[in-house]
């Protein structure tokens, strides 16, 4: 249960500091294709999964919760999702992923990129490890060619915002202007990808140098159902589970 050509393409991939993201088609087939644009969302939902255990589960009720689509389109649905998963961790030879399933209705949350680097989820800070992303519907995710140049000014204007505001709240209007601010370093075209329809991106994350890459949410105007897979080893995955529910815990403590 893998796409035999996207995992020929993963396998062969050479991801580094100069070349730090990648396009790559999907091989639906002609049945996928028609279940994938059948998508319909009703409300807004997420999961995230420390590995493929009791997935079924898990998918099965996101989708009861944020789909309008039968049962019988969901599990088609689903099952897509999983031979994505598979094929990712089988062509990075991992044992296992962290795992973002996203679903998304219409809304100008990020008419205004968002322009970030992802840090390290597991293992060495200064390791560059992949990221795989894709879209089953809606807007797809953008990318930009990073540089030590460009991360420099990044850098700089981060830290110049902080200075005057502190830690902001996301969505707040002080956000909104930050993200105006920033997204001035990021107007060459040549230099912007934006994921094609039936495409996979992945890049990479995990270094504070400049290898990895920048990329940002589009602009969501239409129903979107987004999924990223992180491939790692088991243990990786449950230490970082482990982080995160202290860090959920430490929130609400805090609140």
């Amino acid at each position: 249960m893998e796409y035999s050509s996207l995992k020929k393409s993963l396998k062969t991939l050479k991801l580094n500091e100069n070349t730090n993201f990648t396009a790559i088609d999907i091989d639906y087939t002609k049945e996928e294709k028609d279940i994938l644009s059948k998508i319909k969302v009703k409300k807004k939902d997420r999961i995230m999964m420390y590995g493929i255990y009791g997935i079924n589960k898990k998918i099965d009720s996101l989708f009861h919760n944020s789909l309008e689509n039968d049962y019988e389109d969901c599990k088609k649905i689903r099952e897509i999702i999983k031979k994505l998963i598979i094929t990712a961790i089988k062509s990075f030879k991992e044992e296992s992923a962290l795992i973002h399933v996203r679903v998304s209705l219409p809304n100008s949350d990020f008419k205004i990129p968002r322009w970030h680097i992802d840090g390290p989820f597991f293992g060495q800070e200064l390791k560059l490890s992949p990221k795989f992303v894709t879209t089953l519907t809606g807007p797809d995710t953008m990318l930009y060619k990073n540089s030590k140049k460009l991360k420099k000014q990044y850098n700089q204007m981060l830290k110049k915002q902080y200075d005057k505001l502190g830690h902001i709240s996301p969505f707040s209007k002080d956000d909104i202007e930050n993200r105006k601010e920033i997204n001035k370093l990021f107007n060459d075209k040549n230099k912007l990808t934006v994921l094609k329809k039936y495409q996979a991106g992945v890049f990479l994350v995990g270094s504070n140098r400049y290898g990895n890459a920048f990329h940002s949410e589009p602009h969501i105007n239409a129903d979107r159902v987004y999924i990223a897979v992180l491939p790692g080893k088991k243990e990786d995955i449950q230490s970082y589970k482990k982080k995160q529910q202290k860090f959920e815990k430490l929130l609400k403590t805090e609140k």
